[in-house]
């Protein structure tokens, strides 16, 4: 994704408890209570071809990409959340990334778990995520955004 011209990009503000609803979608800050959830949907070979997290993926791998996750958000390059369909169970995640402070790009992102693919998950809450003007303040205004996807040979 490649946004605006601005002198300097505005840092990801790091709210308590960043939580967002729309498109019939709740997207969360991720936390402990949800390291076996975290277990189940990233320890899949699938995720683990697109994605960074380790795999295998278990309770102590999650704890480490939270931490991970918690210090990229503190230094203004990452918003990680959980998608939700009600705030509770996680059916994957979404991410804005920006490599430095000073990276005018961002990478939009999400993964979905196996059991919750084939119903739009992802793509309604990348779409969403993108109306949260911090996470579009964090890279620069003003420019088209382009959009790039993998295709899949599974749903």
């Amino acid at each position: 994704m490649i946004l605006g011209k601005n002198p300097a990009p505005a840092p990801v503000p790091s709210p308590a408890q960043l939580r967002l609803t729309g498109e019939d979608l709740v997207l969360r800050e991720w936390t402990e209570n949800d390291f076996p959830a975290m277990t189940e949907l990233f320890d899949d070979p699938e995720i683990a071809h697109w994605t960074p997290p380790a795999f295998p993926f278990d309770e102590t791998a999650a704890g480490a990409y939270l931490a991970a996750a918690r210090q990229a958000r503190a230094e203004g390059l990452r918003i990680q959340l959980a998608i939700t369909a009600d705030g509770q169970l996680p059916l994957g995640e979404v991410l804005v990334i920006r490599h430095n402070a000073n990276d005018r790009t961002a990478r939009l992102g999400y993964s979905v778990g196996a059991a919750h693919r084939g119903r739009r998950v992802g793509a309604r809450a990348a779409g969403y995520h993108l109306t949260y003007e911090p996470a579009i303040a964090a890279i620069d205004k003003g420019r088209s955004l382009a959009l790039r996807t993998r295709a899949h040979d599974s749903p």
